[in-house]
């Protein structure tokens, strides 16, 4: 007995030195640091599904070739400029005042508010093209109400360049028969034509940084409308003003005649409303050519 295990252990022995066994294999697999421990015996001349799933495992693999990766492409350091003039097909938002449950003032001859702002809005879109470098756009085509938020919230998702909010004079008669234009005051702010990118901003402070352009617009307004009705057109300044406080780009806010007076039975007169959009459009293109100008000066190379 002890002999017979004298010689298989003699045999084994004799084995492993002509090579016929392998030594402990360690294979590391799997996710999550688990380390697996096999023992393999007699695996050079066995021919086992596990062994042979083994030995394809070990097998070393040919290198693959390293593809070179494209750089991406480098980001400006700075951010855009804002365009020193108006961008072609520039639109220009016409705001109606009023519509829908909201009527605002109401005439002697029964007529609201809501719908000479309309009327008046969409003869200066029709009356303005080919006339002025600009594609009309307006905040309301129907009898709909709107809030002042809204309305800025279009114009501002329309990346408009000019916005134009028609009013009529409220109920209250004057002492004497006025036009006014409004514009929305605030702190001077360096000026811009469009805010920078990725800069959050006050919705209450969208239209600080055009207030300069803003007035600028409603001088040339005021003018052109004075020169085509011959009638005191006075320019205000309103804190916190909506729709114009909400809007990012130069706004004003038109307020044409008082309709409780009886010289504003003229709104019924298709010429009176002709007068009041030439105006409008004298004052427009005014202010456009002082941008052209402006713009030709800074480009034009001083005489040495």
């Amino acid at each position: 007995m002890l002999a017979e295990r004298k010689g298989r252990g003699k045999e084994r022995r004799e084995a492993r030195r002509r090579g016929r066994g392998l030594p402990w294999y360690w294979l590391l697999l799997g996710s999550g640091g688990m380390l697996l421990l096999f023992s393999v015996l007699g695996l050079a001349q066995s021919n086992s599904p596990l062994e042979n799933f083994l030995r394809r495992t070990l097998r070393p693999r040919p290198s693959q070739p390293v593809q070179p990766v494209e750089p991406p492409e480098s980001l400006p350091l700075t951010p855009p400029q804002a365009p020193e003039s108006l961008p072609s097909a520039s639109l220009l938002i016409i705001d109606p005042g009023h519509g829908g449950a909201d009527g605002g003032a109401r005439g002697r001859q029964g007529e609201w508010e809501k719908e000479i702002t309309l009327r008046l809005a969409q003869r200066l879109a029709t009356q303005m093209e080919g006339v002025l470098p600009f594609v009309p756009v307006l905040t309301r085509q129907e009898d709909v109400l709107m809030s002042g938020e809204e309305r800025a919230s279009f114009a501002n998702s329309q990346q408009g360049v000019l916005f134009l909010s028609i009013h009529t004079g409220g109920a209250v008669p004057l002492p004497a028969l006025v036009h006014r234009i409004y514009v929305s005051a605030g702190p001077q702010q360096q000026e811009v034509s469009q805010p920078p990118p990725l800069q959050v901003v006050r919705w209450d402070q969208a239209q600080y940084p055009y207030r300069a352009a803003s007035l600028r617009l409603g001088e040339a307004v005021q003018a052109g409308l004075r020169q085509a009705l011959g009638e005191p057109v006075q320019l205000w300044t309103h804190t916190s003003l909506s729709p114009l406080a909400f809007v990012q780009m130069p706004a004003i806010l038109i307020e044409v005649g008082q309709l409780a007076a009886p010289a504003e039975q003229r709104f019924t007169d298709p010429r009176y409303l002709d007068r009041i959009v030439q105006g409008i459009i004298a004052g427009i293109r005014a202010y456009t050519d002082s941008l052209a100008e402006v713009e030709t000066s800074t480009t034009t190379p001083s005489p040495r």
